[in-house]
């Protein structure tokens, strides 16, 4: 196999070229500039190393040998000698070595430029990782042509054959590009086991805890996105979510921290899309895995074929979870009338599912300039779960003193569905094309609940309830986007979009004897219905040589209608928002850049947040959405600098401030009748200011190293029922992770996770450590991979801790949840194929609702 070229080496091109010319100074009216584009496709390529050498010419050679006056004379009256003399410099001239004189690296269109280049002829070496290397030679300056332009110069992808199948060149693990940070996933072997949720760990700038919770720099206000698109799979529970989406089936993950006005204005903090692997093939290639994790075992298959016009691919998996006992502990005491409430529960609960997950689809080339793509997306997943509490409960003004045992046997079925139709046309001008495209989603989440309690007075605490949650969400969605470039320099691009949802939550209470719904609020129909149209325009141009500059304005009309079957009222909303967004990057030597960004960005609640639904589970504590939230608005700005140390160390490092308004949090208040009634609502303003550092270090060929960490300060402010509320703090969070490539076929991979600690308006959630070790083989001739993962092998359980307080209470709630496992995965691949780079497709991302993150594991 050929050696992997490393990014990290292209930087050594222009320093070896300033170690060989430290002594004299390159100085000329020459110039050699040109373009560097992808064989298919044409799109320009960053960051390609282009290297300049200067041949030896006869004269200078000639010019080694020291001339003696009898030389001279001999060769003014001997043609013979004279000629052999000069034969001989001429083929010493054809035997140097050419020697290195300069460097650079195209910039984000692919452009290069040497200058100041004396006259003499010349050669260019051209490499980027993962291309076939160019040469090109007898560059000549000379008076008469001082200045050469190469035009487009064109790269061929490198393929690499191993027997009967054909793999790409290995990318870098982390790339940096003007808008976003890329984690390549699938060069990652530690991602051969795991779910998604393991993948994103090791990202870059997110957090995820064991809730399911994603944040990043901190924040849960983002917007995931699967293949830029959006999901039915995430409009719901997103710790669900995660856990269905297998890391073997994950290609890369970029984190879009300055969202230009293409996308949905969602999103204050940024969006973060995970690409799954869909390729572009020649022939046949299929691959299936077992992962025989005691934990969470699972297994999927899947394929990709091209033949002709034609393209298709699909997979389907299937996993499961065992039961296994997780524990908690809760304790609230709250002030009324100078007398003290208490409560306290401890509760023992276990819960397995069965998930199953498959895709398909097809892309059809009408000709080079038009193509048709539709895909379909299916994820189904089944959790059963069993809690039994024990409850000590005094409330002196009752003159209560109570201990009882409650039993919860729960049921959650969810069923989702995406299908995604798009067109491309590209036009004779490179860069024009036009793209329309359509989406549905459908997801339905079903919750069925037993309530029971036993206790010794049965007339006032025995009851037995069912508790359902029947939701359905189902969005349509049309988009038309234009690409225009002016010149090479200034490109628009353009658009209308449509976005209809329907949310229907059907929710309830029965007695177990009746099949009548309880009297009250705890059960109705709510048909909400919201409709999104978007216009954006981006323009993006090169204002001066090497510096980058987009901007562009969206527009989002929202309108919102909200319909209840019996008792509650309906309620009607619409907003405008305008939001601008601005991006100025600069490219500097040696890879170096920096970027100033701002966006404004908003949030619309999702489901989660706005269904009525009540969680009557636990009588004495009550969560429920509120349909009549707004949607959150944020103002960002974020400073980040690009470089490399010693050719070895990539540095990436960015300092941002965030303002966000009516931000979305759950607010927890004390009835007097000693319930606790928790629902959201949309707050005062949460400021934070933050840095964060990643770094990449390659040691050799056989060792990498990454590391990243974000530091932040929150302050929350808000006014709740004429009170001000306020909380501030100091948080941290990263990872680290180590990866080796041994001989024959040996590979071990360790990283550490930390999540930070965080504040809410009413107190704060602890932060928690997760490690990984793992290692793999590969086996028959490199067909085959085995691999043993160990996961969080110093502990055997993880814990959240949340702390709440109020004017006239305080309570805490500590969660603890098994996490160590073992895992044994083996992979088989077959097929034939050439992996070659996929055409540029967009798709729809309707990236406009913020998401929940999950329920602290219940």
């Amino acid at each position: 196999m050929k050696n992997i070229i490393l990014i990290l080496s292209i930087l050594s091109i222009s320093i070896s070229a300033n170690s060989q010319n430290k002594s004299r100074t390159i100085t000329g009216p020459g110039s050699i500039q040109g373009i560097i584009i992808e064989e298919n496709g044409g799109n320009a390529l960053e960051f390609v190393s282009v290297a300049l050498y200067k041949k030896p010419s006869a004269k200078s050679l000639s010019g080694n040998k020291k001339i003696t006056p009898e030389m001279i004379k001999r060769m003014q009256t001997d043609t013979l000698f004279k000629d052999s003399l000069r034969n001989a410099a001429m083929e010493a001239a054809k035997k140097a070595k050419p020697k290195i004189v300069s460097g650079s690296i195209t910039n984000a269109r692919g452009k290069f430029y040497l200058e100041n280049l004396p006259y003499g002829e010349y050669l260019i070496k051209i490499t980027s990782l993962g291309y076939e290397s160019q040469t090109i030679d007898s560059l000549n300056i000379t008076r008469n042509r001082m200045s050469l332009y190469l035009g487009k110069i064109l790269m061929i992808k490198q393929v690499l054959e191993l027997d009967e199948i054909s793999v790409e060149e290995q990318k870098s693990l982390y790339e940096n590009k003007i808008d976003k940070m890329i984690y390549n996933a699938e060069t990652d072997e530690s991602n051969k086991t795991g779910t998604c949720e393991d993948v994103l760990r090791k990202v870059p700038m997110l957090s995820v805890g064991l809730d399911g919770e994603v944040l990043l720099r901190g924040s849960s206000s983002i917007k995931i996105l699967v293949n830029g698109k959006p999901s039915a799979l995430f409009s719901n529970n997103l710790q669900e979510a995660l856990t269905m989406i297998p890391a073997s089936e994950i290609k890369r993950v970029e984190v879009i921290t300055s969202p230009t006005a293409k996308y949905d204005g969602e999103g204050a903090a940024g969006i973060v899309n995970i690409v799954t692997k869909k390729k572009g093939l020649e022939g046949f290639f299929a691959s299936g895995n077992l992962n025989f994790d005691y934990f969470r075992p699972s297994t999927g298959f899947s394929f990709n074929q091209k033949k002709g016009r034609l393209s298709t691919h699909g997979s389907i998996g299937i996993s499961k979870s065992f039961p296994r006992n997780a524990t908690s502990d809760y304790y609230r005491e709250d002030y009324i009338n100078g007398m003290t409430r208490k409560l306290s529960q401890t509760g023992i609960s276990n819960r397995e599912h069965v998930g199953a997950y498959g895709s398909g689809g097809l892309e059809f080339e009408f000709n080079e300039s038009s193509s048709i793509n539709s895909s379909l997306n299916f994820h189904k997943f089944d959790m059963n779960r069993t809690t039994n509490t024990q409850i000590y409960y005094s409330d002196p003004i009752y003159l209560l003193e109570q201990e009882y045992m409650r039993t919860n046997i729960g049921e959650t079925e969810s069923n989702s569905i995406d299908w995604n139709t798009d067109y491309l046309k590209k036009f004779k001008k490179e860069g024009q094309e036009l793209f329309i495209a359509f989406q549905y989603n459908n997801r339905d989440r079903n919750e069925y609940t037993k309530n029971t309690q036993t206790a010794n007075d049965e007339n006032y605490l025995f009851y037995p309830e069912y508790n359902y949650n029947l939701g359905n969400n189902t969005e349509y969605t049309g988009s038309i986007d234009y690409t225009h470039p002016f010149t090479e320099k200034i490109k628009l691009e353009t658009g209308l979009k449509s976005i209809n949802r329907n949310f229907i939550s059907d929710y309830g209470l029965q007695q177990e004897d009746s099949l009548s719904n309880i009297e009250n609020t705890s059960s109705d129909i709510l048909d909400y219905k919201q409709n999104v149209y978007s216009v954006y325009s981006s323009l993006s141009f090169n204002l001066v040589k090497d510096i980058g500059i987009i901007t562009g304005l969206r527009y989002e009309k929202t309108s919102i209608t909200g319909n209840y079957i019996s008792r509650l009222s309906n309620f009607s909303n619409s907003y405008d928002n305008y939001m601008p967004n601005l991006i100025i990057s600069k490219n500097f030597k040696n890879f170096s850049s920096v970027k100033l960004s701002y966006n404004n960005r908003i949030s619309r609640p999702s489901m989660y947040y706005l269904s009525p639904y009540e969680n009557s589970n636990d009588k004495l504590n009550i969560k429920k959405g509120n349909p009549n939230l707004k949607p959150e608005t944020s103002h960002k700005f974020e400073l980040s600098y690009n470089t490399f140390i010693k050719k070895k160390i990539m540095v990436n490092t960015s300092a941002y401030y965030r303002t966000t308004t009516d931000e979305i949090q759950p607010i927890t208040s004390i009835t007097e009748e000693g319930v606790s009634e928790t629902i959201y609502e949309n707050l005062g303003t949460n400021k934070t200011v933050g840095l964060n550092i990643f770094s990449n270090y390659r040691l050799g060929k056989k060792f990498n190293f990454n590391a990243s960490l974000n530091f932040y300060m929150q302050e929350i402010t808000a006014i709740e029922n004429g009170i001000e509320l306020k909380n501030s703090g100091f948080a941290y969070s990263g990872n680290i992770g180590a990866f080796a490539t041994l001989k024959h076929g040996f590979k071990i991979n360790t990283y550490l996770y930390f999540k930070p600690s965080r504040i809410t308006i009413q107190g704060d959630r602890s932060g928690f450590v997760f490690t990984r070790i793992g290692a793999s083989k590969t086996v028959l001739k490199e067909k085959g991979t085995i691999g043993l993962s160990i996961r969080n092998p110093f502990m055997e359980y993880l814990t959240f801790k949340t702390n709440t307080e109020g004017d006239n209470f305080i309570q805490t709630y500590d969660y603890n949840r098994p996490f160590r496992s073992v895992g044994l995965t083996f992979s088989y691949k077959i097929g034939k194929l050439n992996i070659k780079k996929q055409k540029r497709r967009r798709g729809i991302s309707n990236d406009d609702m913020k998401s929940e993150g999950g329920n602290n594991g219940e």
